[in-house]
């Protein structure tokens, strides 16, 4: 063949070649078009069926909604946040549209939708996509980062945690108590003070950290078998890798809040040295914990085989370890890397949570208890009563007594209904979903969200509609909780009052969260007569400041004026 045929011959082919790529395109174009005009007619039909109308306004007039962005970013910076959100749903309506790169995104403060996306249609809002980006600080198998089998699994492991003889026993909670309220007020009272021949010195302190560390003590015992004595330890300047792992928590929760919260579009911010060394940090800590839990387990089993054949039984477990019960669900997975991966991600959840939650709710307590001082003194009065012996010395609190007193629990609802420990939060939709309301100029005609968009909402502005728990809603008042106005009093709620999430989902820690805070409540207004505001504080002028990370804090501490009980 001659070198002009070969040329010939090459300039055919690539000319069909051409052909064929243009010919292929064309199909796709045109497959795409019919794809894209028969999801248009799907969703036309869903509009016509349900009635659907778009919300009456979105935030953010510039491209993307930039500028609504920056406004929310402006205000976590001012750690005012939630204050923001409140103001838009007062202005606009309580749901509200947000523009994207590709999709609406809606933020919303109406039970029914809530309802739609935690339970009614759970299967159509997976947690996944939202939280790929933040999955290096809790680990792959973490609980908070799975969905369907996988994340049923893991709850089912983690139930047992959670029975009542395991969250209803004060006994080692107790001795971390104490730790705290010697922290919490250093002095013994004089004997002066004791006869009350002179006035008792009140001593001020920020009693969120304290309330932190002695949450960390409780749960790491509780979790890993044995507690981190972080109160003892920061005493005597021997907690570094406590503090260390602490920090590393803080840095990894910011980091990973604001991925949450961007998405995919920042999650080279995952990259970030100082972001990847806390989490590696974190998983540092708990290891040793995971390698001792695996070799008890292993230890057990050689126990068994020798008692199976004859042998006498060498030891027995001295108490209900959640990490060394991990340890043994599955024998034939113990030594391998994902499985101590597993226990790793489930010992870091369960440590964050158990911490947070609890000392969320009980620092914002204090903070509400030193400002409604006729609340504390209530408060004292119903555990004072309940747990003072004939000889005028005072019980311990015991689970039964404590669950029996409705106004410690009213306190801590209140409290879950002023500052959530959850503010806010998100799904995305994997298919088309009607919502039930939010459309229309009213706000009350269905919704449609379509697949891929996403839909926030805001605890701390639902938990404060007046239309839902009146013209007070603002108001700090626990007795709103025991009334019951012709049948249709509070009990009647229901998903307008999510301190603990819904549907499925639901924290599996609540009511460990609830008795530990009954408890240490009352352990606290045994011990203090009278909490106060910091006098450098005023009064007049004070509004709360919101730390959001994987819980809502108060980002200035609680500070505050303890009086000792004589």
């Amino acid at each position: 063949m001659t070198l002009q045929e070969i040329l010939y011959h090459s300039a055919l082919l690539s000319h069909q070649s051409v052909q064929l790529i243009l010919v292929l395109c064309a199909v796709y174009l045109v497959l795409e078009s019919i794809s894209t005009i028969r999801l248009w007619l799907q969703r036309c039909r869903l509009v016509r069926e349900y009635g659907c109308q778009p919300v009456a306004h979105s935030v953010g007039s510039w491209p993307l909604g930039l500028n609504a962005i920056l406004e929310e970013k402006r205000a976590n910076e001012a750690n005012d946040l939630p204050t923001l959100m409140d103001e838009r749903f007062n202005k606009y309506g309580h749901t509200l549209g947000i523009s994207g790169l590709r999709h609406m995104k809606y933020i919303t403060c109406e039970p029914r939708i809530v309802q739609t996306v935690l339970s009614t249609h759970f299967g159509n809002f997976p947690k996944r996509p939202l939280i790929t980006v933040a999955s290096t600080f809790l680990g792959d198998h973490s609980i908070f980062m799975l969905d369907g089998p996988k994340w049923e699994h893991a709850r089912a492991m983690l139930k047992p945690q959670f029975a009542r003889d395991q969250v209803a026993d004060f006994t080692d909670l107790e001795k971390h108590v104490e730790r705290f309220l010697t922290r919490a007020y250093p002095f013994p009272l004089t004997n002066a003070e004791i006869k009350g021949e002179s006035k008792q010195v009140a001593f001020t302190t920020d009693i969120q950290p304290l309330i932190f560390d002695l949450l960390f003590d409780s749960v790491t015992e509780n979790l890993l078998g044995e507690s981190a004595d972080t109160q003892l330890r920061k005493e005597a300047g021997l907690a570094d890798d406590v503090i260390a792992f602490e920090n590393a928590v803080e840095l990894a929760a910011q980091v990973a809040a604001i991925q949450v919260g961007l998405g995919k579009l920042y999650s080279w911010l995952e990259m970030n040295i100082k972001y990847s060394q806390a989490c590696k940090t974190n998983f540092e800590y708990v290891r040793p914990y995971v390698e001792k839990a695996l070799h008890l387990h292993s230890m057990k089993m050689r126990a068994a085989h020798t008692l199976a054949n004859g042998g006498k039984e060498t030891s027995k477990a001295k108490k209900w370890v959640a990490l060394n019960e991990l340890a043994a669900v599955d024998e034939d997975l113990t030594q391998s890397k994902a499985f101590k991966d597993a226990l790793a991600s489930h010992a870091i959840s369960l440590l964050v949570a158990g911490r947070d939650t609890t000392s969320a709710m009980l620092s914002w307590a204090i903070h509400l208890l030193a400002r409604n001082p006729q609340v504390y003194s209530k408060l004292r009065q119903e555990i004072l009563k309940a747990f003072n012996k004939d000889n005028g010395s005072m019980q311990l609190p015991d689970y039964p007594t404590l669950k029996a007193l409705p106004y410690v629990r009213w306190v801590l609802k209140e409290t879950l209904r002023l500052y959530p420990v959850v503010t806010v939060n998100e799904r995305i939709a994997n298919k088309d979903t009607v919502l039930p309301i939010g459309g229309g100029p009213d706000g009350q005609a269905p919704l449609l969200l379509k697949a891929g968009e996403g839909i926030a909402w805001s605890l701390h502005s639902m938990h404060r509609r007046k239309d839902l728990y009146g013209d007070d809603a603002a108001e700090f008042r626990p007795e709103r909780w025991g009334e019951d106005k012709k049948g249709q009093g509070l009990r009647t709620i229901g998903w307008g009052y999510l301190p603990f999430h819904g549907g499925p989902r639901t924290c599996m820690g609540q009511q460990r969260a609830l008795n530990e805070g009954s408890y240490i409540l009352a352990r606290i207004a045994q011990t203090f007569s009278a909490i106060q505001v910091s006098d450098d504080i005023d009064i007049e002028k004070d509004r709360p400041q919101f730390k959001m990370t994987i819980t809502t804090t108060s980002s200035n501490g609680v500070w505050v004026k303890l009086t000792k009980a004589a």
